[in-house]
């Protein structure tokens, strides 16, 4: 799993979720830092990643993730908390846009859902990445 981190942040938003799902996924963390745009950025996660990979971002990770999906194509979920102020809109907007995307919302939860509902979360990526 590649997971890429919001702005300001680290491999710590992931840290619990990496942790819980190292039965499935070997993690990969992208560090943004020096990567002043999206087109950097996507350059970033493509120069990381293994051959095969799931992807997982928080925040403006999420929208490199996005972007990394239009050139690549594949299976999408969706999460985000019921409380996110910045994000909740735009992600139920992305899950529309992606043919098959499954949206999670979950609920008593903000923007740092990883850290806020770290079960929660985890048992949806891990209900998504088994088989």
């Amino acid at each position: 799993m590649v997971v890429i981190p919001g702005m300001a942040c680290d491999h710590s938003v992931y840290q619990y979720q990496m942790e819980h799902l190292s039965d499935l996924v070997k993690s990969v963390v992208v560090d943004l830092n020096g990567a002043d745009t999206i087109e950097k950025m996507v350059a970033k996660v493509m120069d990381d990643k293994p051959d095969t990979f799931y992807l997982a971002g928080h925040s403006l990770g999420g929208y490199v993730c996005l972007e990394v999906m239009r050139r690549h194509p594949q299976p999408t979920q969706v999460i985000v908390g019921r409380g996110d102020p910045f994000f909740f809109n735009s992600s139920q907007q992305i899950a529309t846009g992606i043919k098959g995307a499954e949206f999670v919302v979950i609920e008593q939860c903000g923007h740092m859902l990883t850290m806020e509902c770290p079960e929660e979360t985890t048992e949806q990526m891990r209900r998504w990445l088994s088989p």
